[in-house]
C-alpha cells in the first residue's frame, strides 16, 4: 500500500504541474483548444487536494510503518525519506494557501511545477546517494 499510494500521489502532482504548464502556455488570450485558465486552475487545485492526502497517508505514514518492520526505525532520514518530507511540506505549505485563496492563477501554476521539480530532484537524490531505498 506504501508504493502503490505515494505513486497515485505523485501521479495527482504531476497531473497538477501538466495542467500548470498548460496554464502558461495558454497565455491571457489564445490557446486555440486548450482549456480555459479557470479549469485549469481548479484542476491543479483539485489534484494537489487529492495528491496531499495520498501521499500523507501512503508515502509518510504507511511508509514509516514499513521501515520499522523492515528497517527498526520508522524514520532513518535517508534520501529518500527527507525528499518526502520535503515534498510533504512543500505541498502543505502549497494547499494551506491554496485552500484560503492566497496562491491562484499564475502563481499556482507556477508553484505546482516548482513541485514536479522538488519531486524529480528527490528521485535524483535517492539515485545518486543510496540510502535505504538504494533499490529504487
Amino acid at each position: 500500500i506504501h508504493v502503490t499510494l505515494a505513486a497515485l500521489s505523485e501521479g495527482a502532482f504531476i497531473l497538477a504541474a501538466g495542467a500548470g504548464i498548460v496554464y502558461l502556455v495558454k497565455g491571457k488570450e489564445g490557446g486555440g483548444r486548450l482549456p480555459d485558465r479557470d479549469v485549469l486552475e481548479e484542476l491543479i487545485s483539485r489534484s494537489i487536494r487529492i495528491g496531499y492526502p495520498l501521499f500523507t497517508v501512503g508515502a509518510l505514514f504507511a511508509g514509516a510503518v514499513w521501515a520499522q518492520r523492515a528497517w527498526g526505525a520508522f524514520w532513518s532520514w535517508d534520501p529518500k525519506e527527507t525528499g518526502s518530507l520535503v515534498i510533504w511540506l512543500f505541498y502543505t505549505l502549497l494547499l494551506h494557501q491554496d485552500v484560503r485563496g492566497r496562491w491562484r492563477g499564475r502563481t499556482l501554476a507556477l508553484l505546482s511545477i516548482a513541485g514536479l521539480v522538488i519531486i524529480i530532484l528527490s528521485f535524483l537524490g535517492n539515485l545518486f546517494l543510496g540510502g535505504l531505498h538504494a533499490y529504487i
